[in-house]
């Protein structure tokens, strides 16, 4: 069960990512990221109250679809970068990412102590306290110079991963890349 809830979650993050990126790039990175936010702290009430399988599901699908800004965060970072701060920026989004694989399971152990649903309470505050931050301190960074209007062929992943490996040398970069992600989610996932 817990594979086949990874991977639901690693299979929403996928499908929709290139989705919440058309949609980041038609109306701006700030209402994709704190909608995110918020859907997330809900989902997350969601799950402690799961008395059936299915619950879960539909919560590690909710769950992935939300994870799926991760390449909006990055081009909120690449937007509000300097560019001699951009390598360093970059780094912090993989340093935190690293850091919430070690707190978070050991955050988890401790708070499960108050009982097995308490971490999920936890994130969900976690989650709306972020919201909270991020609408009061994230400008919009999308200007409507810049706005491309939202085109469902730019959401399909399939596409997209043709688009970028049709660029030349980027077909190898992909293929080393989908390893290395794949053998970095081996770990958390089991």
């Amino acid at each position: 069960m817990g594979g086949l809830l990874a991977t639901i979650f690693a299979a929403m993050h996928f499908m929709f990512g290139p989705m919440i990126g058309a949609l980041s790039d038609a109306y701006g990175p700030r209402p994709v990221l704190l909608l995110a936010f918020g859907v997330m702290a809900l989902n997350h009430l969601l799950m402690p109250v799961a008395h059936t399988i299915w619950l879960p599901i539909l919560g590690r699908m909710i769950g992935g679809i939300t994870a799926a800004t991760q390449s909006t965060a990055a081009a909120y970072i690449a937007d509000i970068s300097k560019p001699h701060e951009k390598a360093k920026n970059f780094g912090l989004i993989g340093a935190t990412s690293g850091v919430g694989f070690v707190i978070g399971p050991l955050l988890g152990g401790f708070l499960a102590v108050w009982g097995v649903r308490s971490p999920f309470y936890a994130t969900n505050i976690m989650a709306a306290m972020i919201m909270g931050f991020g609408w009061l301190i994230l400008p919009e960074t999308v200007t409507q110079r810049i706005r491309r209007p939202f085109a469902l062929r730019r959401a399909n992943p399939l596409s997209a991963l043709r688009h970028i490996a049709a660029l030349p040398g980027l077909g190898t970069l992909l293929t080393v890349n989908f390893i290395y992600t794949m053998a970095f989610f081996v770990y958390p996932a089991i």
